[in-house]
């Protein structure tokens, strides 16, 4: 595989081989403010969160990274209670025509 095929640009350049420099210079330019503008919504989203939960996320992030025979951070943790939960609400709403808040309101027992 040629760098070329990476960038999804394989025609490009088949008849001069000397035009990957400016493709390679275009692709940049056009990637970079999107980079940056990536790059501030992340730390706009990070300043939003609890710095203690986001250190502590980070560090099993690092930990996970590290040793992959730790507890996986990005496996959703669902419990068959939560399933079973969702799927009477799920019933309710669709073959009972309830509202979501009713539907919700009749699983925690309330009226």
């Amino acid at each position: 595989m040629c760098l070329m095929d990476m960038s999804c640009s394989c025609n490009c350049c088949s008849s001069n081989p000397f035009n990957l420099g400016k493709t390679i210079a275009h692709k940049l330019k056009a990637a970079l403010p999107e980079c940056l503008e990536c790059t501030n919504d992340l730390y706009k989203f990070e300043a939003a969160l609890d710095p203690t939960q986001l250190a502590s996320w980070k560090h099993d992030i690092e930990a996970w990274e590290s040793d992959h025979s730790k507890p996986n951070p990005f496996e959703l943790k669902v419990t068959s209670e939560f399933v079973s939960t969702c799927m009477i609400i799920t019933i309710l709403i669709k073959y009972f025509k309830l509202s979501p808040i009713s539907s919700i309101s009749i699983v925690r027992g309330q009226k």
